[in-house]
């Protein structure tokens, strides 16, 4: 028998070896495959169910991504309730909202908001005040926020929007007609001031028993009107 060196048989054991391990790694990637393929087509279920499912980390996203959109929603939604003039459409912005965000932080000032839209809706359809009355785009950032305020329950605003349309000022044109609507919006809001100014105009027309009334209730009202003209016919 043929003798090699020792070191030789080493080289010659660790090559052996080495083509015996690239051997079982490649049959092991083309068999493990192929037996996972079938075992799936036998029994028709994942090989890898837990790769397929959603992680938590998934899960807690998808939640996340349900909290900000609801978020914006409600966002949205007051944004528009906070910027809405019309009465009518108010009331129903807010009812929609409570009906949707039971639970919120607005809860209380929904409430508040929709009593006053419900009475600025009682004096609008009063005193014949049609929804062109309430046209935020009429007039400029000013007018605007006033007419927000007086749906709101501000008689002041109310006040301020009647002078407004008394001399054509904050981008609106001057309106004899609309002077006294918002002036009698302002005097059912509880504007003593104006109230007399009806009063005023009233006597002016000749319209004696509306100016008397509107006199009353400007000093009902906690009024203190100037010195009494002569010209007065009651």
């Amino acid at each position: 028998m043929r003798l090699f060196p020792l070191n030789v048989r080493l080289s010659r054991d660790r090559n052996l070896a080495s083509r015996a391990w690239l051997i079982a790694i490649g049959v092991g990637l083309v068999i493990g495959p192929v037996v996972a393929w079938a075992g799936d087509k036998q029994t028709g279920a994942p090989v890898a169910a837990e790769s397929r499912s959603p992680s938590p980390s998934f899960d807690q996203s998808l939640a996340q991504s349900i909290k900000t959109r609801d978020a914006l929603d409600l966002f949205l939604r007051w944004r528009e309730i906070q910027t809405t003039a019309l009465p009518a459409r108010l009331i129903e912005l807010c009812k929609e909202f409570e009906r949707d965000f039971p639970r919120s932080r607005h809860v209380q000032q929904i409430a508040d908001i929709v009593e006053h839209a419900r009475v600025a809706l009682e004096i609008q359809r009063s005193i014949g005040l049609s929804n062109e009355g309430f046209d935020d785009a009429a007039g400029d950032s000013d007018y605007r926020r006033n007419l927000i305020r007086a749906v709101n329950g501000d008689k002041d605003a109310a006040y301020r929007i009647a002078m407004a349309y008394r001399i054509g000022r904050s981008g609106l044109t001057a309106s004899t007609r609309r002077t006294e609507q918002w002036l009698r919006f302002s005097a059912e809001l509880g504007n003593g001031q104006a109230s007399w100014k009806l009063a005023e105009t009233f006597n002016n027309n000749g319209l004696v028993a509306d100016a008397a009334r509107f006199e009353k209730l400007a000093l009902a009202l906690g009024y203190r009107p100037p010195v009494r003209l002569p010209s007065r016919g009651y």
